[in-house]
């Protein structure tokens, strides 16, 4: 009788784990999204931003048409 309970407390100590290590990937993975996610909008702020940056030097350069000069650098 205790060789059964003994098998039974380790199946459910191994369902446990699996149900950690479940957790433990899905979260990771989560993360993963994030950082991505984060990484890709800094990405897109700096773009935007540079291309602002340009047309403000070009409008104080004094030059008239700033976006065809800056579409010829693209």
């Amino acid at each position: 009788m205790h060789g059964m309970r003994a098998d039974l407390a380790e199946t459910d100590r191994s369902g446990e784990d699996d149900q950690a290590e479940e957790n433990r990937l899905t979260l990771s993975l989560a993360g993963l999204a994030m950082a991505l996610l984060i990484v890709l909008t800094g990405l897109f702020l700096f773009t935007s931003l540079r291309n602002k940056a340009q047309v403000e030097d070009c409008i104080l350069a004094g030059r008239i048409n700033c976006d065809a000069v800056l579409a010829a650098t693209r």
